[in-house]
């Protein structure tokens, strides 16, 4: 565990982000980050959920107009298509020492 920690530690001395977060983790209880971790995981899978159900009942319910078609039947705008980040703004994935 301490060679994966001192390997981690190198990489992220690279990136000022990625130091940032090991440093706020270190001597932090493994445990209690994974519990941490995955009540992030639950709370955001139920959000998801939530915010389904939401739209699916408001798509459901009746328009001002009295009809069941959102938006009277007009056929919804297309999704925006997915921005690209330049390389040089994202930061490269650590690699495993070999």
């Amino acid at each position: 565990m301490q060679s994966v920690t001192e390997w981690a530690t190198g990489i992220a001395s690279q990136y000022p982000r990625l130091r940032t977060r090991l440093e706020a983790h270190q001597g932090a209880d493994p445990v209690e980050l994974s519990r941490e971790k995955f009540a992030f995981g639950v709370e955001a899978i139920l959000d998801g959920l939530e915010a389904r159900l939401r739209d699916r009942d408001r798509d459901r319910a009746p328009d001002r107009d009295g009809d069941r078609e959102p938006d009277g039947g007009r056929e919804p705008e297309p999704a925006a298509a997915p921005v690209a980040i330049p390389d040089a703004e994202r930061e490269p994935e650590p690699r495993p020492a070999r």
